[in-house]
């Protein structure tokens, strides 16, 4: 039953990888959002 464990780890590893970098793109997108409205705005 270790594999088990292995492969919930690596599943766990993988899920949070993609919460970083959902989180990062989204940050990313913001600015960007953020800039193209200051830039409009002024």
């Amino acid at each position: 039953m270790l594999w088990v464990q292995i492969v919930s780890v690596i599943a766990l590893l993988i899920a949070a990888g993609l919460i970083i970098m959902g989180s990062g793109l989204f940050v990313a997108l913001y600015k960007t959002l953020h800039k193209m409205l200051k830039k409009t705005s002024s």
